[in-house]
């Protein structure tokens, strides 16, 4: 999982504040402990139809309750080390190269073939979402005889990152989604003394 690999105390280190590691998990939500304290961290995408939930590991997504959302895309993301973002160049190869890691091309050696079908749509532009500044653009992945469009928004501050996905069979479609919801986000934050930790044993 990325956020608790060895990277992220070394982000830890070079910025002068202390490692944290990931402690609970849940829906598009997580606590980890940094020295003698608690912090959560959990997204939503309140007044809206669409609730989180987890896929698997460290992927969340946001799904509707049925029969709302027809024809929406679909929402998904990743948190992320901040430093993934705020240590590099903030541009669409850093995007890129987050995405490959936290889909698991990297790790199946597969990242030079996603990079040859997953092709940039359009320019990145500045973008705020549940308070967090970044970059958004957006990718098209032909497979076969059809086409998917994805946009990546990724964002971060000095305490939490995370990658949002939208994706969609038509650019523009999911291009004005992707705008019109990133005011939709919200980011709950919370902390505590570790003695809490043991309501988690």
């Amino acid at each position: 999982m990325l956020l608790v690999s060895g990277a992220a105390p070394a982000h830890a280190e070079r910025a002068g504040e202390p490692a944290c590691k990931i402690i609970a998990m849940a829906e598009a939500a997580f606590v980890q402990r940094c020295d003698r304290q608690l912090r959560s961290f959990a997204l939503s995408m309140p007044g809206t139809e669409r609730t989180a939930a987890r896929e698997h590991s460290n992927k969340f997504k946001f799904i509707c309750r049925p029969g709302f959302c027809q024809g929406e895309p679909e929402i998904w993301g990743w948190f992320i080390h901040p430093g993934m973002w705020r240590g590099g160049k903030q541009d669409e190869s850093a995007i890129f190269n987050i995405v490959a890691e936290l889909a698991g091309w990297k790790l199946l050696k597969s990242e030079q073939h996603y990079q040859s079908i997953f092709i940039p749509a359009c320019k990145p532009s500045a973008v705020t979402l549940a308070g967090l500044q970044g970059k958004m653009t957006c990718y098209e992945m032909k497979a076969a005889e059809t086409a998917l469009f994805t946009v990546v928004a990724v964002v971060a501050d000095a305490e939490v990152g995370f990658v949002v996905c939208f994706q969609s069979a038509d650019l523009k479609n999911v291009q004005d989604f992707a705008v019109d919801s990133l005011g939709r986000f919200a980011l709950e934050r919370g902390q505590g003394d570790s003695t809490l930790e043991r309501w988690f044993r």
